[in-house]
């Protein structure tokens, strides 16, 4: 364990390859933190949830900039920023595909309950729907979605009345490449009194980490 006083308050938002560089946010910024050094370094003065691509050629970046709303990418040195989607709709998870070429998110509609599961390249063109549910976002159960290397997309799931603060895991395949579903949802997991989010997968897709929360009556 080692504490670097130069990251204090920072929020680590996703590990380099080679295990020695952290992103992370905080301070109204993103930041590169060496854990050999020390050492941080800023990319942009954006402070929003962010998610660096399997290849790390790109980080994209949840929120709002100069009052656009919306998913921003740029080169892993933050440099060439551009705002690929605009809405104001709650986007409410984010993941890139396993190849880099898509990414997907929740998206809850500004005006209603709806909420859907969208594709779209990294360009923020060629768009699909994955699935629609309103249980993919509740106030009770937040949300949560990680796009694995085998093609399969992990989402949390609201359950039904009477255990509406309860969510589960849930998985549909999809095609990484044009972003379709090529497969029906199925359960994965299956507790009573916990709700699921922040998902995220280790490099080989062997392993799944989650944020699992105990359900408040």
């Amino acid at each position: 364990t080692r504490l670097i006083d130069a990251a204090a308050g920072f929020c680590p938002q996703g590990w380099f390859s080679d295990g020695n560089r952290l992103l992370a946010r905080g301070r109204s910024a993103t930041w590169i933190v060496s854990l050999l050094t020390g050492n941080v370094r800023m990319l942009l003065d954006l402070d929003t949830p962010t998610a660096l691509s399997p290849d790390e050629s790109r980080i994209a970046f949840v929120g709002t900039r100069q009052g656009i709303h919306g998913i921003w990418v740029a080169r892993n040195d933050g440099s060439q920023l551009e705002n690929v989607f605009t809405s104001n709709d709650s986007i409410l998870a984010f993941s890139w595909s396993p190849g880099g070429d898509r990414f997907a998110f929740i998206r809850r509609s500004f005006s209603s309950a709806e909420s859907w599961i969208e594709s779209r390249d990294v360009r923020g063109k060629n768009v699909t729907t994955v699935l629609e549910d309103v249980r993919l976002y509740s106030y009770a159960t937040d949300a949560g979605l990680v796009w694995l290397p085998d093609g399969r997309l992990v989402f949390a799931l609201q359950e039904v009345a009477p255990n509406y603060r309860d969510s589960n895991l849930w998985s549909i395949q999809v095609d990484p490449h044009s972003g379709r579903a090529t497969g029906s949802p199925s359960r994965i997991s299956n507790f009573n009194g916990f709700r699921w989010a922040n998902l995220s997968v280790s490099r080989d897709g062997s392993r799944l980490v989650a944020l699992k929360g105990h359900s408040v009556l």
